[in-house]
């Protein structure tokens, strides 16, 4: 896939330059011995026996860069073309969620840039070297269960040198009353357990369906506070 190119020759373009891409149904012929790599337990999720722990090693060795500038994403599953299975909050109840996170923030005295995330950018897709700079700099992250959090949390900083400093992450996610948005309880935390992050949740409310969703304002301002 394009995303799967972009993202290796991002992150180690000397690897990418060794990279033999077999496109499906055509066959290679191997001359000498073929070594496979496979994890034990076939597909490797959840974060289960240590993949994840060479990723996270890899990233952090080829992109030790972390930017002084701070930042809390929100991610935005509406208005693009980027985003498929919906779960975008509705329009004007995203607003009332970005000026709660606006009064939060100043609340707490914090200082982070909030950046409305949807993966686009001048009217096109993100380039994953700028995803990379977004992510990068967050110290939180929030928004809807979805692959724009899924997969850009690799991107986050890696050196948290204490629990209190590791990136917070607030995912909206089903429960048994909203199920009907999306499978009940579906969340990253098994992708993202091997990562320095603080993950907190927060439920859909039941009138949300599977294409417009809402959240508790109030549980909202509570799950800021508590992370802030």
């Amino acid at each position: 896939k394009k995303v799967t190119r972009s993202v290796i020759q991002f992150l180690d373009p000397q690897f990418y330059d060794r990279i033999v891409w077999v496109k499906f149904s055509q066959l290679i012929a191997i001359k000498g011995s073929l070594t496979i790599a496979a994890p034990s337990w076939v597909p490797n999720i959840f974060g289960c026996c240590g993949a994840y722990d060479f990723m996270r090693q890899w990233i952090a060795e080829k992109h030790p860069e972390v930017p002084e500038k701070k930042s809390v994403v929100f991610y935005s599953r509406g208005s693009t073309k980027d985003v498929h299975g919906a779960r975008a909050l509705e329009h004007n109840h995203e607003l009332l969620v970005v000026t709660r996170i606006y009064e939060s923030l100043r609340r707490h005295n914090k200082t982070e840039e909030l950046i409305i995330f949807n993966g686009m950018e001048n009217g096109e897709t993100m380039s994953v070297q700028r995803q990379f700079e977004v992510f990068r700099s967050a110290t939180t992250l929030i928004g809807p269960h979805g692959s724009g959090l899924g997969g850009n949390f690799l991107w986050t900083n890696p050196w948290a040198t204490s629990c209190s400093n590791r990136v917070k992450f607030l995912e909206f996610v089903p429960d048994q009353d909203s199920a009907q948005v999306h499978a009940k309880y579906a969340t990253h935390f098994g992708q993202f357990r091997k990562w320095p992050l603080e993950h907190h949740t927060l439920f859909y409310m039941p009138q949300s369906t599977a294409e417009e969703t809402f959240i508790d304002l109030n549980e909202l301002d509570r799950a800021l506070d508590d992370m802030w």
